[in-house]
């Protein structure tokens, strides 16, 4: 008759060991009247089980996105007669390229939407798409 190497009965006691901590009526987590979790399935199975690592794991959303702070783009300058564009005189070092969104704060919560049209330092020409600017208003971009 062979002797059985000593790690080979290690292992066997190990099995048995998990065989007997796992066994159980399922493996689930209850909840009591109480609120506090119990285990069913086994003493130490909530800790051990390797799919609990990937189990109920859920993932978190992504935060929404920043807004970033208005930046001052100028003031304006002049309104045409009938309304369809204005002169924005633009403060030193404001960055503003043809087709930017300015938009300008109005009285009385009212927001006043431009369209940046030619850019000619220091002064640009906006087309209004919505609102009523009035000279001396804050442009921002």
């Amino acid at each position: 008759m062979r002797s059985a190497h000593p790690l080979q009965s290690t292992i066997t006691a190990t099995t048995l060991l998990m065989a007997t901590l796992f066994a159980g009526e399922g493996c689930s987590w209850k909840e009591s009247a109480a609120g506090a979790g119990k285990m069913a399935g086994g003493a130490v199975h909530g800790i051990l089980h390797p799919m609990d690592l990937f189990r109920g794991r859920k993932k978190k959303a992504a935060p929404p996105p920043r807004a970033e702070s208005l930046r001052d783009v100028g003031t304006i300058r002049s309104v045409s007669q009938d309304g369809g564009y204005a002169i924005i005189e633009l403060s030193p070092g404001a960055a503003v390229s043809t087709g930017a969104k300015l938009i300008i704060a109005g009285p009385d919560s009212e927001t006043i939407r431009l369209k940046a049209g030619e850019i000619s330092y220091p002064c640009c020409v906006a087309d209004i798409e919505e609102g009523h600017p009035s000279p001396g208003d804050a442009v921002k971009r």
